[in-house]
């Protein structure tokens, strides 16, 4: 079967799915939790607003458009999330004049909305590798919170400026291969300045991709330092995501994180 990637932040790709089952491996990695890589992620925690005020966010809903390359017109996005306990859900909006496009988490159970106007199930997988890169403050309170989650510095000389953190759920060897992230925060300013992700084959949790998110143009948004540009690329791609309104602790209704019956039947 061709291989299908499904980058985090475009589910809009125009994909013809065969949803794969994945054996759940019930092998897990020992947690390390080093002492020194907590407390930079506590640092840029601080530098984002505070921990506190991380933890009472709840939800959010971000707008904006996506740029796929210099010749194309940018496309609108709607994202919204939310954050209960360890449980995360997302919905990913994206259209133009002629086209759109969802993907929600389903509650474990994602689903894909195509530009084409079919709707597939995705592998669970799918909805574990997804993360809301978009508040940087978010994803890293919710690593030091999780105690599934190992948290270790990684210096390979890469990046002189920042502290390499890498991140990755250690629940089994699938959420450890689709987890893993490594982040590198500015030592001076300690916000994070960009982020590696590993993107996986929709039907294949151990194959995929790497991605880079570049963070930029932080501002204060009810108290929290949020990105306004994104800049993301891999080896196939480069995109610009330039977030116009971000609202934190927002009303979201649960059914937005399932097609609705009118949806999944277009």
């Amino acid at each position: 079967m061709k291989s299908i990637w499904l980058p985090l932040f475009l589910p809009f790709l125009l994909l013809s799915f065969i949803s794969t089952a994945l054996a759940q491996n019930s092998s897990h990695a020992v947690v390390h939790r080093e002492i020194g890589a907590v407390q930079v992620l506590q640092r840029a925690l601080d530098a984002m607003g505070g921990q506190g005020m991380v933890a009472n966010i709840h939800s959010m809903v971000a707008t904006g458009t996506i740029q796929q390359d210099a010749d194309s017109p940018p496309k609108a996005f709607i994202w919204k999330d939310t954050f209960i306990g360890q449980r995360f859900d997302f919905r990913r909006e994206l259209s133009d004049s002629s086209s759109r496009s969802v993907l929600v988490s389903g509650h474990s159970h994602p689903q894909h909305l195509g530009a084409g106007g079919k709707a597939a199930s995705l592998s669970t997988h799918v909805a574990t590798a997804m993360s809301p890169l978009h508040n940087p403050a978010v994803v890293l309170w919710m690593a030091l919170n999780k105690s599934t989650v190992s948290v270790e510095t990684t210096d390979d000389g890469s990046a002189p400026g920042a502290i390499h953190i890498r991140i990755r759920d250690e629940r089994s060897l699938e959420t450890r291969a689709v987890t893993q992230q490594d982040w590198f925060i500015d030592r001076q300013t300690m916000l994070p300045a960009r982020v590696q992700y590993f993107t996986p084959e929709v039907g294949n949790g151990f194959e995929g991709i790497i991605g880079t998110c570049e963070f930029d143009h932080f501002e204060n948004v009810e108290g929290i330092l949020i990105p306004m540009i994104l800049s993301l690329s891999d080896r196939d791609s480069q995109s610009r995501v330039i977030v116009k309104s971000i609202q934190l602790n927002a009303a979201i209704s649960d059914s937005d994180f399932d097609l609705g019956t009118q949806e999944a039947a277009q």
